[in-house]
C-alpha cells in the first residue's frame, strides 16, 4: 500500500528533515476560481502519482530513491509486484485515479469514491476496470462527468450507491464527526449532512469489503467481475446498471 501528500495542496506536508510546507490554495476559493483550482490540482495529482510509480519503479529494480539514502527495508524489490497495481481515492483522489490510469497503463484497476470526474478521461473513458461508489441519491444522471464517461468509457465498470452516506463518508471525517458532535464542537445537523446516518464503522467495513473484492477481481485473484455485486450482497450497496 503506497499513500501520497500532495504538496502545496494538503494542509501541511512533512518533508525528511523536518521542513514542512503548507497548502497555497485559497480558503474560499470564488465560482470562477474553483474550475481552474480543479483543473490544476488534477493536473499537479497525475504528475505526483507517475512521480511515485517511477520510484516504485526504481526500488523493484534495486535502486534506492530515498532522498536521504536511508536503507530500505530488507526484500521490499522482491514484494513489489508492478504488474498489478491498482489505485483508488476519495473526491478529487478518486477523480485523480481515474485520469492517472487513463494516462498511465501502468494502472491495471481504479476504483473513485464519490469524486466528480475531471480531464480528458471524461471524454475518452477506460479500457480497463473501473469502479464508482457514490453517496445516497446521486447518481450518474445527477453527476454530468459521470454521466458522460459511462456512455464513452469501452472497459468494464460498476456503479454502486453507498445508502445513507454523504460525501465525506468516505474519509477519515465520518468516524470523527460523533465525538465532535458530542464535544459541543459541531452541530449534529451538521454532522449529518457530511456524513450521512449510515453507522462510519459499518460504512467503513463495506467499503473495505467492495474495494477487497473489487481488486482482487480485476487484479488476478478472482476474474470474474460481472459476479461480484451478487457476491457480496451487503444491503446498504445498490448496484446502479
Amino acid at each position: 500500500m503506497v499513500t501520497m501528500s500532495h504538496t502545496y495542496e494538503a494542509s501541511a506536508t512533512e518533508f525528511p528533515g523536518g521542513r514542512v510546507e503548507r497548502s497555497v490554495l485559497p480558503q474560499a476559493p470564488g465560482p470562477g476560481e474553483v474550475e481552474a483550482q480543479g483543473t490544476l490540482a488534477m493536473t499537479t495529482r497525475v504528475s505526483d502519482t507517475r512521480f511515485v510509480l517511477d520510484r516504485l519503479a526504481d526500488i523493484a529494480a534495486g535502486r534506492n530513491p530515498d532522498a536521504r539514502r536511508q536503507p530500505l527495508p530488507a526484500n521490499l524489490a522482491e514484494a513489489l509486484d508492478l504488474s498489478k497495481i491498482g489505485m483508488f481515492g476519495h473526491s478529487l483522489g478518486g477523480a485523480t485515479a481515474a485520469q492517472a490510469m487513463h494516462d498511465d497503463r501502468r494502472i491495471a484497476a481504479a476504483a473513485n469514491l464519490d469524486g466528480r470526474l475531471w480531464g480528458s478521461v471524461v471524454t475518452e473513458g477506460l479500457d480497463r476496470p473501473f469502479l464508482l461508489i457514490s453517496r445516497e441519491r446521486s447518481g450518474r444522471a445527477e453527476v454530468p462527468s459521470w454521466q458522460q464517461f459511462w456512455a464513452t468509457a469501452p472497459g468494464p465498470r460498476l456503479n454502486f450507491m453507498l445508502d445513507n452516506a454523504q460525501h465525506m463518508s468516505f474519509c477519515d471525517t465520518a468516524l470523527i464527526a460523533a465525538p465532535l458532535v458530542t464535544a459541543g464542537l459541531i452541530p449534529s445537523a451538521a454532522a449529518s449532512q457530511a456524513v450521512g446516518t449510515i453507522d462510519p464503522h459499518r460504512s467503513l467495513a463495506v467499503q473495505r469489503d467492495y474495494l477487497r473484492s473489487f481488486f482482487d477481481t480485476t487484479l488476478g485473484r478472482h476474474h470474474d467481475l460481472a459476479r461480484l455485486p451478487s457476491s457480496l450482497l451487503h444491503p446498504e450497496m445498490v448496484l446502479i446498471p
